[in-house]
């Protein structure tokens, strides 16, 4: 399905996948219906992704690639300061993959014109520390 670009079948599959009573099954299911409506033109579905995206974290249960997803949901919302928040917080959780966030913190400072922002993008910020 995602193969052939079918991200509407996909959202459908996963919308009745994500309350599966096996858990394993549901938590890949959210995590792909955020995926199918982070890439939807719609606001509101736009807002239901960052809304999964959100519990995934809050339940301690979020990948970097999950706290990359709100990030770039909340570009397209344009919650700046929700997003910087989701980029400083992927890079302190998730160190290794700090060039990811630090490409979409770069993004919100193009956007924004925020230069102390693009300062705490630095990879000595990794970890929480400031440079």
């Amino acid at each position: 399905m995602l193969a052939d670009g079918d991200w509407e079948g996909l959202r459908e599959q996963t919308e009745r996948l994500a309350d599966s009573p096996v858990e394993a099954i549901s938590l890949k299911a959210r995590r792909m219906l955020a995926l199918c409506l982070a890439r939807s033109t719609e606001r509101t579905d736009h807002q239901e992704a960052a809304a999964i995206y959100r519990d995934l974290d809050k339940n301690s249960i979020a990948q970097a690639s999950d706290i990359a997803g709100l990030a770039n949901v909340l570009i397209a919302l344009g919650d700046y300061a929700a997003a910087k928040a989701a980029v400083l917080s992927g890079m302190a959780a998730f160190p290794g993959n700090a060039d990811g966030f630090i490409a979409i913190g770069h993004r919100i400072v193009e956007a924004t014109g925020d230069l102390p922002f693009r300062d705490r993008l630095s990879p000595s910020s990794v970890g929480g520390r400031t440079s």
